[in-house]
């Protein structure tokens, strides 16, 4: 383990301190859960984002540790697979597995912890039970607190806690011996779970851990209860999902559970006192009111509702609250090589996230001959997300990345991701787009942005701003907002609100050889109230001529 400490801080005195952007935590795993000494046994590491889904594009060093829960172990105790440390690679596909890599060769209750190591804060772990000679292998324990033996629930959706042995593990939760939900016990073990859909009368409930392979290695014991809906109109119940802490242009569902609804509407209301906004929610099933809502705007929002239930309203206020993050970070780095001089590159990038009026954005940028040197580099701090590089040799390949920063070069937001400049690349050919024009349709009760089918692209881009974009800006800070291979986008619209407001749009082409081009100028669109529906936007020509601005969105 001192071999493995050692070889640690040589890589973090070498490695950048910035992570792979969307990785949130690490899910650790070990197949058995509980086995003898000097039984090899398989390690499995997921890398994931916020919401659990693996992240697929993961390339980054981990480390591995074990410790002792009631006791100290040494390091001659146990053999770590990799000795201690790993670099996930492509061939990988992002999860991997130790086949037979842990060893341990004394009898215990142990954690294994799984690190980056550029940050330590990005972690998970699991827990191993390691049994003596002649010792039984037993199995972990789950047991649930809510609901409790013999309760009566009056909301088709449940809260299901409790507490298991196993931290971090797969679980499964069975209503009436049918697997109704799948979640994951917290790094105390700890779950809380909401299943809904219940079916009026007495019902059984029973979670089990599983491992990797989908083996049950712990059972709690049957619960049974009654589910008896409330005779009495009113909310049983709100969720939101994912989850009330989101990023802007995160979509959420809001779910509404409720006796005797006819109508049910709710208000989200910015805490900065700016205009509120009416989400009617949809009937889907019986009791359950939904509708999935875009995440535009930053900041807090109230959650209130009202519920219409025969010729009465009733109001519930504050339901929820919603805490919108503004993330900032920089994307769809574009480069340009001079046809004459071949020593000179020109870069520009999509910058993503809010500012205030007048305020300028700053970026870092650094470039280097191999990707490690990017991390000793102090970089140039530029205004605009437009930046030239001189007396380079582009004979030779470079490795290029951007950050947000303040002023003073402290990083505010998500860098770029590390992109690769070929020699050559620069010289592919591009696709045409000329004389588009940006409209707007409804179609159904929806709202959408349509444009003519681009030649030689197989995606578009929507951007979005708040406020007007500087003549010449392009889509320097506006927000992506969606990403499709259709001609159309919809967007948020509400008829009800009670005074014009307006959002600036473009579109950008994504061609299959892998340009990056935008439909029109950016397009002024009213989208609280619309009084034509069908109007032309503002038209513009080609925004980028036919500069070969190569897009390097790729990961390398």
């Amino acid at each position: 383990m001192k071999k493995a400490i050692a070889f640690l801080i040589g890589l973090t005195a070498v490695f950048s301190a910035t992570a792979a952007a969307d990785v949130s935590s690490f899910v650790v795993q070990v197949s058995p859960t509980t086995v003898n000494v000097n039984e090899a046994l398989d390690l499995t590491v997921r890398a994931i984002d916020a919401n659990g889904n693996v992240v697929k594009d993961y390339a980054w060093d981990i480390f591995i540790d074990l410790v002792a829960t009631n006791s100290p172990i040494d390091s001659q105790d146990y053999t770590l697979p990799s000795d201690g440390i790993y670099t996930f690679v492509a061939s990988d596909q992002w999860v991997k597995t130790f086949s037979k890599g842990l060893v341990v060769k004394k009898s215990g209750t142990f954690t294994i912890k799984v690190s980056e190591i550029i940050n330590d804060t990005i972690r998970g772990e699991t827990t191993l039970v390691v049994n003596g000679a002649g010792q039984s292998s037993a199995l972990g324990t789950v047991t649930v607190s809510s609901p409790s033996q013999g309760s009566t629930e009056t909301n088709q959706t449940i809260n299901v806690v409790g507490n298991s042995s196993l931290r971090n593990s797969p679980l499964e939760i069975y209503i009436n011996g049918i697997r109704a939900k799948q979640d994951i016990t917290s790094s105390n073990g700890d779950f809380n779970v909401y299943v809904t859909n219940l079916e009026a009368g007495e019902n059984t409930l029973q979670v089990k851990i599983v491992d990797i392979d989908g083996n049950e290695v712990a059972i709690s014991s049957q619960v049974t209860f009654t589910y008896q809906p409330s005779a009495e109109a009113g909310m049983q119940d709100f969720e939101v999902l994912p989850g009330t802490t989101v990023k802007q242009w995160q979509k959420v569902t809001f779910a509404f559970t409720a006796n005797g609804a006819n109508a049910v509407e709710l208000t989200v209301v910015p805490e900065d006192g700016s205009a509120s906004r009416k989400v009617p929610l949809d009937n889907v099933d019986g009791a359950i009111w939904k509708k999935e809502y875009l995440m535009d705007k930053a900041g807090t929002f109230v959650v209130n509702a009202s519920m219409v239930s025969e010729g009465t309203t009733k109001t519930y206020n504050n339901i929820a609250t919603l805490n919108v993050v503004d993330t900032k970070s920089v994307q769809q780095i574009k480069y340009f090589v001079d046809s004459v001089d071949k020593s000179k590159l020109q870069l520009s990038w999509t910058y993503l996230g809010s500012y205030a009026q007048g305020e300028v954005p700053y970026f870092l940028v650094k470039y280097g001959e191999t990707k490690e040197s990017l991390s000793l580099m102090t970089g140039d701090v530029v205004s605009g997300a437009v930046y030239t590089g001189v007396g380079m040799d582009l004979t030779k390949s470079y490795y290029v990345q951007v950050s947000p920063v303040d002023q003073n070069g402290s990083l505010i937001g998500e860098p770029s991701d590390v992109i690769l400049i070929e020699p050559g690349k620069w010289s592919a050919p591009v696709c045409k787009v000329e004389g588009l024009v940006v409209i707007t349709r409804k179609i159904a009760d929806k709202y959408y942005l349509t444009w003519d089918k681009i030649e030689g692209a197989d995606r578009y881009i929507v951007y979005r701003s708040d406020v007007p974009v500087p003549e010449g800006n392009g889509i320097i800070g506006m927000q992506k907002v969606g990403e499709t291979s259709e001609t159309r986008f919809e967007y948020p619209f509400d008829p009800m609100a009670e005074q014009d407001t307006y959002a600036y749009y473009a579109v950008v082409a994504m061609c299959s050889d892998g340009n990056a081009l935008q439909i029109g100028d950016t397009n002024k669109v009213k989208v609280w109230p619309m009084q034509n529906l069908f109007f032309m936007l503002l038209i513009s020509g080609l925004f980028f001529g036919l500069y070969k601005l190569n897009v390097l969105g790729r990961k390398n």
